[in-house]
């Protein structure tokens, strides 16, 4: 009972947090499966509709030492789209096969395996980082049982897939920075054409 009680404690302090951190407003709650949920505002970083799990926390990954570990949330936003499904797909992956660290892993084919369609014709792939555009989710959240690092799963385009794999992690947040590219813009070009020797 005691396990249990500090779970539904450990969700409620997440919930509140990401509450504050995701943007203005309530969230909006949605539960995608027992266990777990989406939150949505529509007013989140520069405008963006955002969306966070809820639960994931809750899954440990093999490497997980107890008390005090890393857990996620991932969190996503968007110009317009609703991203629920793509968000509660990437936990399901995760909570499967969850490895820690997540910042620069991608999650393959993660449009079309949410239903979504028009979103795995431009940016089929997700790709995990820290959540730097969230000033209230860049910090941990530490808990007694767990420490809450919230990571971003930005959309990612098939030649941004290439040259991230032909220049690794470093070459393609530099290619971030310097494009200033919206992640938010579902939308948007490719921040690279298909050749990975362009600059």
């Amino acid at each position: 009972m005691t396990g249990a009680s500090d779970e539904a404690e450990s969700l409620r302090a997440v919930e509140a947090w990401l509450s504050v951190g995701l943007g203005k407003g309530q969230p909006r709650q949605m539960e995608v499966s027992p266990g777990l949920s989406v939150l949505a505002v529509d007013d989140g970083p520069t405008g963006a509709r955002t969306f966070a799990t809820k639960g994931l926390c809750l899954v440990p990954h093999p490497k997980d030492p107890g008390v005090g570990a890393n857990r996620f949330e991932i969190v996503a936003a968007s110009r317009g789209e609703d991203l629920t499904r793509y968000v509660a797909t990437a936990a399901f992956i995760l909570a499967k096969a969850l490895q820690a660290p997540l910042e620069g892993r991608v999650v393959s084919n993660i449009a079309s395996r949410a239903g979504m369609d028009d979103l795995a014709g431009s940016f089929p792939h997700g790709l995990f980082l820290l959540p730097d555009p969230w000033d209230e989710l860049v910090q941990p959240l530490r808990l007694p049982a767990f420490t809450l690092v919230p990571m971003f799963l930005m959309p990612l385009a098939e030649p941004e897939h290439r040259f991230l794999k032909a220049r690794g992690m470093d070459a393609f947040l530099e290619l971030l920075r310097r494009s200033k590219v919206d992640a938010f813009d579902l939308h948007r070009d490719p921040m690279v054409v298909d050749r990975v020797d362009a600059h």
